[in-house]
């Protein structure tokens, strides 16, 4: 993290912006509120807080496929997985289009692919809430 804001604040400045300026942010929201509701509403769109964006088990693939994020994406070096904080990567698996194996790692956020060729490949994202497919670009 580089910084964190009180619930009061809307906006953030990154004062090192200069010296990575081609970086890309991802936004964490830990909403400490909860309400209750003052009619009858569904909850199924209701916002009461449900402790946390993912429960770690029984998730759907639909809210996994949301949830964690693959950046950049095209890439030249290295692909990371952003997951909640209450989801774990367990296993990256990297696919060509012939479904070959080209390189997995385990327990890490992060992929090394600068050895890897130009093109589109499949990766494989195993976590303790369930197992996801995105595609990526190699540059």
């Amino acid at each position: 993290p580089i910084g964190n804001l009180p619930g009061t604040n809307a906006t953030f400045t990154d004062i090192s912006w200069s010296s990575f300026p081609n970086a890309e942010y991802v936004v964490d929201v830990n909403w400490g509120l909860s309400c209750t509701a003052t009619r009858a509403v569904s909850t199924t769109r209701s916002n009461i807080r449900r402790g946390g964006i993912i429960p770690p088990l029984g998730i759907n693939e639909e809210e996994l496929n949301r949830n964690i994020k693959v950046y950049p994406n095209p890439t030249r070096e290295t692909i990371y997985i952003y997951t909640p904080e209450t989801v774990k990567v367990l296993r990256l698996q990297l696919f060509n289009t012939l479904g070959e194996l080209i390189m997995q790692a385990q327990k890490t956020n992060t992929l090394s692919v600068e050895h890897v060729a130009t093109g589109f490949y499949t990766l494989a994202i195993e976590t303790t809430a369930g197992k996801m497919m995105k595609k990526v670009v190699v540059e």
